[in-house]
């Protein structure tokens, strides 16, 4: 992927695009020609080369991609999610007949949350087929503005609409578009810029207005329009473009099919033959016969990525006791006695093994005994389709509301497994100790980073437990580097005014110019120091007694001499990415300032990233750190992983102690 660093927003952008199911595919599309896959139409023939990036559509609404392996095939590695979500169709363009309001008569799709949709401004999204000189031409509509509305009945009609209400679609659910005279057909001719007469048919649902955004004190959750299951397919699809398909013979697929929510049964749907077509056609290709076509297959693992139930805050009964899900809490693995879960023992090892290697958490789904579980994308696609499957997911609440709501760490968690099991990382081996160049990837770098910033409190040092007391002014790392505390940073996770004590809050430098500024106060270490609070003054909780603490922490290149992580690696050479680090907080010594961890990562050879790694520490003093920065990243993470108040870009360093064989 063009941006090897996954960002929520990067998310967001997915989900306010999808806004139909021929919409989630065309954003899906275009994240993969930016990537550099090649369109192969059904239609065509297809000229295939090993290691080549691929991938074709069915009805503009599913859409397959994956890289050719290279040498004989010996297995696949895939990840399934769905593009519909429930909505409304809209049955005709030219709807029902009124004398006072225009409508567009609809009808439900999926099993959606019916009052979700009432009294809120809606749009319409999905392509009308067009009339041409040369044929009949598929166009994307979707205005942006709020074209209707279906409206409540008030209180004052229905008395015990509190009481429980059962809604009648067809009376209750029925839109309307303004005043009667007006079409939408006319609306949506003039959007597209085509006459109306020349609109044959249409494809269209009623989509929501709003856009996905942050909740949550700390930012920790997220709600919006079709979660369920874009979140899954865009995570996986973030994942999948980080692969480099370098392992011999294994190819690495990614699909993403219509009419989930309505039972698969389509052309364009798990129960269709996309999958199992395009296979036959890469084998053909290939020149596999059928005797090798069923070992690779029993050689691979499929991933049917579908979202989960979060253990609800308020109906915590409706969920199995003995396995609370979490939004936050890790990818789920989902477990089914009725077998419409295709986890087995098998995948559901294979699958924790690589979450393992990836550092992800795992929560187990499974539902209540007297609660019969539903059906997804693996029991189904597994009709026609060999592969070993585990059906996995991220928790959410209000599934199949107009306006959802997850967890924003889960996004990562998902990403960065399916990542994992694009680089083949299971085989991921450790490496001979020595000393090291090391690339802090943003996030470890975050992390570590995090970890330290009690060194620059003034109650630490008042106690000794910080060496920088009595150092303001001196050099503590490169002159290239400001270490900046910005309450008001536009990207931070947190903004605020006062501290927890009342205090105004404002911008202050820990390190500038590579010099240590100043320590951060609050009340009583002020008061100790003869001087003014800082606003440092924070409480863990409300119970908690005041301490110190900070808001948002941001790393800068004073110069803004950057380089991409590409860059980074070259002007290495040799040495090792590390992109993720355990037990930082029980490693580091705020005291002395070393630290002690164990890490993950990528090797570095001749300046490109060749081989995972596994079982190395990493040991060095964080002092010795700041001063040892060679290069600095240009991939700042405002909500890096494992790091709440920290953003830094990745770091290249001369050298670290690695503890390896």
């Amino acid at each position: 992927m063009q941006n090897n660093t996954f960002s929520v927003e990067g998310l967001f952008d997915f989900l306010n695009a999808g806004v139909s199911a021929f919409h989630s595919t065309a954003a899906a599309v275009k994240l993969l020609e930016e990537n550099g896959y090649q369109n192969c139409p059904e239609s065509a023939a297809w000229e295939l080369v090993p290691g080549g990036r691929y991938y074709t559509t069915r009805n503009g609404s599913a859409v397959l991609a994956w890289r050719m392996p290279k040498g004989e095939l010996t297995g696949w590695h895939v990840t399934a999610s769905h593009s519909d979500s429930p909505t409304w169709r809209i049955k005709q363009l030219d709807g029902g007949k009124d004398a006072v309001f225009a409508k567009a008569e609809t009808e439900g799709y999926g099993g959606m949350i019916m009052p979700t949709w009432l009294d809120r401004p809606l749009s319409v999204a999905g392509r009308i087929l067009v009339r041409t000189e040369n044929g009949i031409r598929s166009l994307l509509v979707h205005p942006d503005r709020a074209l209707a509305v279906i409206p409540n009945l008030c209180i004052h009609f229905n008395h015990d609409l509190n009481n429980g209400m059962k809604y009648n679609p067809q009376v209750d659910l029925q839109p309307i578009f303004g005043e009667a005279g007006s079409t939408l057909r006319d609306a949506l001719a003039e959007e597209a810029g085509v006459k109306a007469e020349d609109i044959v048919d249409a494809d269209l649902v009623l989509c929501t207005r709003e856009k996905a955004e942050r909740v949550g004190l700390k930012g920790e959750y997220f709600m919006s329009g079709r979660i369920d299951d874009l979140e899954c397919a865009y995570t996986t699809l973030w994942g999948f473009l980080q692969g480099r398909g370098e392992e011999e013979g294994r190819g690495d697929m990614w699909v993403m099919f219509d009419n989930e929510e309505v039972g698969s049964s389509s052309r364009q749907g798990a129960q269709g033959t996309l999958m199992a077509n395009v296979l036959a056609r890469i084998e053909e290709k290939l020149g596999v016969t059928r005797e090798q076509s069923i070992r690779a297959c029993t050689n691979s693992l499929l991933l049917s990525t579908d979202n989960g139930h979060a253990t609800h805050p308020n109906h915590p009964e409706k969920s199995d006791p003995a396995n609370v899900a979490v939004m936050g809490g890790g990818v789920l693995l989902k477990y089914n006695a009725r077998q419409t879960y295709t986890t087995s023992g098998f995948t559901g090892a294979a699958f924790a093994e690589i979450c393992k290697k990836a550092g992800v958490p795992v929560q187990i789904a499974a539902n209540r005994a007297d609660v019969p579980g539903g059906s997804t994308l693996g029991n189904l696609l597994g009709h026609q389709i060999l592969i070993p499957m585990v059906d996995i997911g991220l928790a959410q609440l209000a599934m199949h509301s107009a306006f959802e709501t997850a967890g924003v760490k889960d996004t990562e968690a998902l990403a960065q497994e399916v990542a994992e099991l694009g680089a083949q990382r299971l085989h991921a081996k450790p490496i001979a100790s020595g000393k090291y160049a090391v690339i802090l990837k943003n996030d470890a770098a975050a992390e570590l980073l995090e970890a330290y910033l009690p060194i620059f409190y003034a109650t630490e040092m008042q106690n000794e437990m910080s060496s920088l007391a009595g150092k303001e002014g001196e050099m503590i790392a490169i002159s290239d580097i400001n270490f900046v505390e910005d309450p008001q940073f536009a990207q931070g996770r947190v903004h605020r005014h006062f501290d927890d004590e009342g205090t105004p809050v404002s911008k202050k430098y820990l390190i500038h110019a590579g010099k240590f500024e100043s320590a951060l106060y609050n009340r009583k270490s002020a008061g100790k120091a003869n001087c003014q609070s800082s606003g440092n003054g924070f409480k863990s909780d409300v119970q908690a007694a005041v301490g110190t603490g900070v808001t948002n922490v941001v790393f800068e290149s004073i110069s803004g001499n950057t380089l991409s992580m590409e860059e980074l690696c070259q002007k290495m050479g040799n040495g090792l990415v590390v992109t993720g680090l355990e037990g930082v907080f029980a490693g580091v010594s705020t005291i002395t300032g070393n630290f002690s961890l164990l890490c993950k990562g990528m090797v570095v050879e001749n300046g490109k990233m060749t081989k995972p790694f596994c079982e190395v520490t990493i040991a060095g003093s964080i002092y010795d750190l700041l001063k040892e920065i060679v290069a600095i990243g240009n991939d700042p993470v405002p909500t890096a992983s494992g790091s709440q108040f920290v953003q830094t870009p990745s770091l290249l360093l001369k050298g670290l102690a690695v503890s390896g064989l």
